[in-house]
């Protein structure tokens, strides 16, 4: 497959029983924090081309440029890692305890948002096209890209599936969409639009964070290939969505088609499966495409949780509930609280890192691919980016635009309009 720029932002949550009730917002600190450690560079953005900002009341951090999903992994878990680590200078700092969540909602519903991003070209007609051809497959990813969680005390297989309420939509607070109309390129208009893809769940797993990109990406680039000319057609996608999210059993999954029959979401991933192989390439491709391909063997032969559970994120959670109630009891509030404790970020309290220690959860990346995606920027414009933010006395800055002070005194505006360009020209 070609290199694709991507990436993902996410709401982190961070709460703390002694700073929190005193009205001191653990969010804003640990920014503060992130932002003059080693870590910064200038403003909002940081030295590995990531941005971390203040977003609707939570620490958000989007990822700098990636070029292929594999990349992505490592960038994301960077971020994770960051703000973890930036949660135990506080902790250190004022001596109380804090917990880091990843994840998409809290104990009374409130939801908030994991988003992806893929840099596509103009000429694929917008949303009409995407609605036909990348719609089925969003819709039906779940299955393998949800985080599970509980909401309305159900557990759900994707949280923010469950919370999508329209199939086209151009916010992203409220009326959330399978598609999202915005148009904001952080590119040249004329070239590029930025899939903003907002029906996506906080994952922990590397293995579901890769699948999730990795088809993503695949499918993309088939759409712009000609490869996607008779995708399944489905007459109710959301609606079917809604109810297959609401089960963890594969034989209740089924969506409607609009000629009257019944298919399948691991049928429907099949149609993509079959045309993305026709892109893989590489020994990378092809490892990601093969993870694909077994889980959907698992979900339509006899399903093996503790398998499943290495890549797919709901099923990971949903075991670790089981043990947590096996351990202290059925309660209602020990599958809440396990289903929390899931996506701490912290290494020693995270029910995720248990498993990940036990061996009951896959990597893809290694610690030394995250620990250098902390510190340094891919080969992409984030790779200028960074060199303007760290050269220069900045005035302003954004994705594609940094304003740098002239010896004169006055400003200079530094357009970055193509985001695969490492190279900076001043």
């Amino acid at each position: 497959m070609d290199d694709m720029i991507q990436g993902t932002e996410h709401e982190y949550t961070l709460y703390s029983d002694k700073l929190n009730p005193r009205g001191v917002d653990p969010h804003r600190l640990a920014l503060d924090v992130l932002w003059r450690s080693n870590l910064g560079a200038e403003g909002e953005f940081l030295r590995n081309g990531s941005r971390a900002y203040f977003d609707v009341g939570h620490l958000e951090i989007a990822t700098s440029e990636a070029l292929s999903p594999q990349e992505l992994v490592a960038y994301e878990k960077a971020g994770d890692r960051m703000v973890d680590t930036v949660r135990l200078k506080l902790e250190e700092a004022h001596g109380v305890k804090i917990d880091a969540y990843k994840n998409n909602t809290d104990p009374d519903g409130v939801s908030y948002g994991s988003h992806e991003n893929y840099c596509v070209p103009r000429d694929v007609d917008f949303p009409d096209e995407y609605l036909h051809k990348l719609a089925p497959h969003l819709v039906s990813r779940m299955i393998y890209t949800g985080a599970g969680d509980f909401i309305d005390h159900q557990y759900v297989l994707s949280p923010c599936a469950y919370l999508t309420s329209q199939l086209v939509s151009g916010g992203n607070l409220s009326n959330t969409g399978v598609l999202h109309t915005r148009d904001e390129p952080h590119a040249d208009p004329e070239r590029f639009r930025r899939l903003h893809v907002i029906i996506g769940d906080a994952l922990m797993a590397e293995p579901a964070i890769l699948l999730r990109h990795f088809t993503t990406q695949g499918i993309l680039q088939a759409i712009h290939a000609g490869l996607i000319e008779d995708p399944p057609e489905l007459a109710s996608p959301l609606e079917d969505m809604w109810h297959n999210v609401e089960h963890y059993e594969p034989d209740q999954w089924s969506f409607a088609t609009k000629g009257g029959d019944e298919i399948t979401p691991m049928q429907i991933q099949r149609y993509y499966l079959e045309k993305v192989e026709q892109l893989v390439e590489t020994p990378e491709e092809q490892d990601a495409f093969d993870r694909w391909e077994a889980v959907l063997d698992e979900f339509e032969g006899d399903v093996d949780t503790d398998e499943l559970g290495k890549s797919v994120e709901w099923v990971a959670r949903l075991n670790e509930i089981e043990r947590q109630k096996d351990r202290k009891g059925h309660e209602e509030f020990v599958e809440m609280a396990a289903a929390k404790q899931y996506s701490e970020l912290h290494t020693n309290r995270g029910l995720y890192w248990r498993r990940e220690r036990e061996g009951l959860t896959e990597r893809v990346v290694t610690d030394s691919q995250v620990k250098k995606a902390m510190e340094k920027p891919p080969h992409t414009r984030a790779t200028a980016r960074t060199e303007l933010l760290t050269t220069y006395e900045v005035t302003t800055a954004d994705w594609s635009e940094v304003r740098v002070l002239t010896e004169d005194g006055g400003t200079e505006r530094l357009r970055l309009m193509d985001p695969y360009d490492p190279e900076l020209e001043v």
